[in-house]
């Protein structure tokens, strides 16, 4: 399906992110709307501590599921989300919005509140590997005492705002078409998505939309849907490989697992358990 909103983000944003990342040794990114990792200050990888939680105790999964999550209610809240994850890190997110549409998210972390590790961490870690490697990691993990959080957080959104108000993040293509996809691909776990309510969404007629989706995506509405729950579900199967097909046919709507293999087959020529078997083997 073709990409009819694309985001423009000019070289100051990666300086901006570089400046920032370079002040208080944070990693900071910015977030396409869908979760993509678009830019990321200094290019900074994620903090051994992170690494050695992923992969040595509860897997990239978890972490990911979180992040996901944490996107999803900014978006919703429209504004800035900070909070722990489940290892005790401070993470923020600010959704970024142009023209009231949602162009993508700024993300830092991770650093610290704290000075211990987590008692359920610690525990967790104890009872499989050497705590001393743990410790060293999250000693490297850059601390702030609460009350600097505050006006870390509050720089910022203030960067963010910045990096809004100067144009520097932009958004090219057909908005309404881009409120309707935004809009179905926050609600893709309900059942039952009809034509009416997201033209009600939109602001224009049931035929409007039939209409637009059909010159500007050359499909219609209900192969719309269709699409972008098998490209999530794709989704799932490459960042969640732990999940089972019914599991994802769960949180994409559909009642019974087999009807959802149904259509994945019809649309894909192939079965799911094959779209798993070959994202493993990558």
């Amino acid at each position: 399906m073709k990409n009819l909103l694309e985001v423009i983000i000019k070289d100051e944003v990666q300086a901006a992110l570089d400046s920032f990342c370079s002040c208080f040794d944070i990693r900071i990114l910015f977030y396409s709307k869908e979760g993509d990792i678009l830019k990321t200050g200094l290019d900074q990888p994620n903090a051994l501590f992170c690494q050695l939680i992923q992969n040595k105790l509860y897997g990239r999964n978890k972490c990911v599921a979180i992040t996901e999550r944490k996107l999803i209610e900014s978006a919703e809240q429209k504004k800035l989300l900070a909070y722990h994850c489940h290892a005790g890190l401070q993470e923020a997110i600010i959704p970024i919005f142009i023209e009231e549409h949602l162009a993508g998210f700024a993300m830092i972390g991770q650093f610290r509140t704290e000075k211990e590790l987590p008692r359920l961490l610690k525990k967790d870690w104890m009872d499989r590997n050497n705590l001393s490697e743990l410790q060293k990691a999250f000693n490297r993990v850059p601390y702030f005492p609460p009350e600097k959080m505050k006006h870390i957080l509050d720089l910022f959104c203030i960067l963010v705002n910045y990096i809004v108000l100067k144009n520097m993040v932009a958004i090219k293509g057909h908005l309404i078409i881009g409120k309707i996809i935004l809009y179905i691909n926050r609600n893709l776990a309900k059942k039952n998505i009809s034509i009416g309510e997201i033209a009600r969404h939109a602001g224009k007629s049931r035929s409007s939309v039939a209409h637009l989706l059909k010159k500007n995506l050359g499909i219609s509405f209900k192969r719309l849907l269709i699409e972008s729950k098998l490209d999530k579900a794709e989704e799932y199967f490459r960042t969640m490989p732990d999940m089972t097909v019914g599991e994802v046919s769960d949180k994409l709507g559909y009642d019974d697992q087999f009807y959802f293999s149904r259509i994945y087959r019809k649309y894909r020529n192939h079965p799911p358990s094959e779209y798993v078997k070959n994202s493993n083997a990558k």
